[in-house]
């Protein structure tokens, strides 16, 4: 009896690990080439732009409770290699679509240097701990590394220290040299090099390495709260409605027809007659005991 309870035990503690999101879910992380190369047309649109839809639509596609970091690369040309930036930081995907729309919006690809195995490395560093989990890796870029001179080698190291990081490289419309450089790279991280040739594909490629299936549909953006008023602008809110009642009274009063003639005034009782100076010794006569 005593092993039977202990199996349940064993039985129902891996079925809430199982149920649990964290451990059903791992950590998804985008890196997206922002250089000069993505300014090209990719078909009717520009590279940076299929990679702006593409990067949004599969990230409104995700499972709300998994997670997503989207870093950047090439949008300041004055910092070179070291040009690498966090988007979104890792989340939720629920609050990180609709952060990445905000955040995709203003960016415009640079002549800058493209350091995209660095963007890598802080993304993954930015994932947090441990750096053991599962972690699948996307870059989406028009160009190879110019910041190191044996990307393979670079991958190679950063597999050994992320050992279960896969990574997915999706080469938009990209010349023969980087895509052999990035081939090494992937397959280093235990993952592959697929081109890209049109819009469509990259946003079809980008859902099946995300592993987002077909009839997945996008998630609705929520209403955000009105922010709420301080006590002193609430008081003065108030304030500024009293003053328009009273102005808008003042304005009715103003615009009604005067009176024909004043109304007949009623006639005063002796008592309310007003005693003059001549009348007032005799009325302290009067008064006076005898």
């Amino acid at each position: 009896m005593r092993i039977v309870f202990q199996l349940s035990l064993v039985w129902m503690a891996v079925g809430l690990l199982a149920a649990s999101p964290a451990a059903a879910q791992g950590k998804t992380v985008l890196v997206i080439d922002a250089t000069a190369q993505m300014s090209a047309k990719l078909g009717q649109v520009r590279k940076i732009d299929a990679a702006k839809t593409a990067s949004a639509d599969a990230a409104r596609r995700m499972d709300p409770q998994s997670s997503l970091g989207v870093w950047a690369f090439g949008i300041d040309p004055a910092r070179k290699c070291e040009d690498k930036v966090a988007l979104v930081p890792m989340q939720a995907a629920g609050t990180a679509a609709p952060a990445l729309d905000k955040a995709l919006s203003p960016v415009q690809p640079k002549a800058g240097r493209a350091p995209v195995l660095g963007a890598l490395q802080a993304a993954l560093a930015a994932a947090g701990e441990p750096k053991d989990a599962a972690i699948s890796a996307v870059i989406i870029a028009g160009t190879g590394d110019d910041c190191l001179s044996d990307i393979c080698t670079g991958a190679k190291t950063l597999h050994s220290i992320y050992p279960n990081a896969k990574l997915s490289v999706l080469g938009v419309s990209m010349s023969e040299q980087p895509a052999a450089s990035l081939t090494c790279a992937a397959k280093a991280m235990g993952g592959e090099f697929i081109a890209v040739k049109s819009a469509s594909d990259l946003d079809k490629l980008l859902r099946q390495t995300l592993g987002i299936s077909g009839d997945a549909k996008p998630q609705k953006a929520s209403a955000a709260a009105p922010p709420r008023r301080s006590p002193r602008r609430r008081r003065a809110a108030t304030r500024c409605l009293q003053w328009r009642h009273r102005i808008r009274a003042r304005r009715r009063r103003r615009l009604l027809p005067p009176r024909s003639s004043p109304p007949p005034r009623l006639p005063r009782s002796p008592s309310q007659t007003p005693c003059f100076p001549p009348c007032w010794p005799m009325a302290s006569r009067r008064s006076m005991p005898v």
